[in-house]
């Protein structure tokens, strides 16, 4: 099973962070800023799962999962966002999304939880 996560958020402290903790809890972490730039690599890297800012400038989350999808990519996908509103949530889950998570009330341990439970 592949434990390299794509963490792709234009918030550098925030996906800094978060990387840092997957990354002692033992993953590999590759880390994009932008929607473009996730879509580069993953054209030259397999993932075993990817945790998606959802409001990012130029190719936002969910069409970033759409076009990864579209290529053939269909890792689990996990959503970080402040934006909950139910459109975006609906999108999400039509795109296979297995899991979002609220920036505004963060829990690492949570989103551990499920890292693992996918990879």
């Amino acid at each position: 099973m592949n434990h390299t996560i794509l963490l792709v958020d234009d918030d550098q402290a925030f996906r800094n962070a978060v990387s840092r903790q997957l990354t002692v809890a033992g993953y590999k972490v590759v880390e994009c800023e932008n929607g473009q730039s996730a879509i580069e690599t993953a054209k030259k890297e397999e993932f075993g799962l990817m945790i998606v800012d959802l409001n990012m400038p130029g190719i936002g989350g969910l069409d970033l999962i759409d076009s990864l999808r579209r290529q053939g990519k269909h890792w689990p996908a996990i959503i970080l966002t402040s934006d909950e509103t139910v459109e975006k949530v609906n999108r999400a889950l039509q795109l296979g999304v297995y899991e979002y998570f609220n920036k505004n009330d963060f829990d690492v341990n949570a989103l551990f939880d499920t890292v693992r439970n996918y990879i």
